[in-house]
């Protein structure tokens, strides 16, 4: 999800040099969130190992995570864009469902 992420804003959009702060400081932090997610996710794929599929699940869960993640911070504002183009919406929620099924399937 980190590297999708950092692929989308930072080298097609260009969007990292909109951060009114340093690039560190946001990279920096952007990792400890996406570490955080990804072990979300993964304490919920092994939290039900009742599911005869597991692999399914996994991929399941991961794909509705990145989806919720994006959800919420849409909801809350956290972009790099105050513009809001539908594009750019299925863009980073693809973005996000995307590293969620990754780290699911994983």
């Amino acid at each position: 999800m980190f590297f999708l992420s950092y692929l989308w804003h930072a080298q097609i959009l260009n969007d990292f040099l909109k951060i009114p702060y340093p690039i560190d400081v946001f990279l920096f932090i952007s990792t400890i969130v996406y570490l955080g997610i990804g072990l979300l996710i993964t304490a919920l794929t092994y939290m039900s190992k009742k599911i005869k599929n597991s692999f399914k699940y996994g991929i399941l869960v991961g794909g509705i995570m990145g989806i919720s993640i994006y959800a919420i911070t849409f909801v809350f504002g956290i972009s790099f864009s105050a513009v809001i183009d539908l594009k750019y919406i299925a863009v980073d929620a693809g973005e996000q469902a995307v590293g969620g099924l990754i780290c699911g399937w994983v």
